[in-house]
C-alpha cells in the first residue's frame, strides 16, 4: 500500500499584491496532519495508502519569500504490504483560489491543476495558448467501491503523454484516482479514510 506527500507545483503569474487564500476555497483543502486515505490498486491488486505527514501554512508575504499566501501539504506514499516507501506527492494551494497537485516518480514529476477559482470552474481550464490543463465536472453523485458520494469533482488531464483522472469531494478528499501515463498504470479506489481538519 502506498501514501502520498502532497507538493503541488503550478506556474502561474502572481499578483503584484499579496492575496490571502479564500477561506471557502482554503477550507475545502485544508487537510491537517494526522489524515489519511487507504486504496485498493484493481489494476496491480494491492492496497495502497496516503499519509499526510507535514502541513505549511504561510501567510501573505511570509519571511519576504512569498507575495500570496501559501498552504504546503506534504505525504508519504508506502506499499501497504510490504509498508516499503514508494514515492513523494505535494499539493500547493496558494491565494486567493489556486491548488495544484504533484507526483514525483524518480527523476521526474507530473502536476496536476487542480483548481484556478472558487468555486470550481467546471469545464475545460487552457493556458494562454490554448493548452488544455484539465477538463472539470461535478457529479451529483458517483459510486466508489459500491458507496455513495456526494458532489463529486471529476477532473481529466487530456495530456499528449497520459490521460489521468482523478476524483475528489469535500467531505473525504480524495475518492479514486486514475493513472494511465508513461510512469504509472494504476486505478486506486478509497476504501476508507480519515480525513482531518
Amino acid at each position: 500500500m502506498y501514501s502520498i506527500i502532497i507538493t503541488g507545483l503550478f506556474s502561474c503569474a502572481k499578483p503584484q499584491q499579496g492575496s490571502s487564500l479564500n477561506p471557502q476555497f482554503k477550507q475545502y483543502f485544508d487537510y491537517k496532519k494526522g489524515s489519511y486515505w487507504v486504496f485498493y490498486d484493481s489494476t496491480n491488486h494491492y492496497m495502497d495508502s496516503l499519509y499526510l505527514i507535514d502541513y505549511n501554512d504561510y501567510p501573505v508575504n511570509y519571511d519576504n519569500s512569498f507575495s500570496n499566501e501559501e498552504l504546503n501539504l506534504g505525504l508519504w506514499e508506502f506499499d501497504y504490504d510490504t509498508n516499503a516507501y514508494c514515492r513523494n506527492w505535494g499539493m500547493f494551494i496558494w491565494g486567493p483560489n489556486s491548488a495544484s497537485l504533484s507526483i514525483s516518480y524518480q527523476d521526474t514529476i507530473v502536476n496536476y491543476t487542480i483548481a484556478d477559482e472558487m468555486p470550481f470552474q467546471k469545464g475545460i481550464l487552457s493556458n494562454k495558448n490554448g493548452s488544455i490543463y484539465c477538463i472539470t465536472t461535478l457529479l451529483i453523485n458517483y459510486i466508489v467501491e459500491n458507496k455513495l458520494y456526494d458532489s463529486v469533482y471529476q477532473v481529466i488531464y487530456p495530456n499528449n503523454n497520459y490521460s489521468d483522472t482523478i476524483y475528489f469531494n469535500h467531505g473525504y478528499g480524495f475518492l479514486e484516482f486514475l493513472f494511465n501515463d508513461q510512469n504509472s498504470q494504476r486505478k486506486l479506489y478509497l476504501l476508507r479514510c480519515n480525513v482531518i481538519r
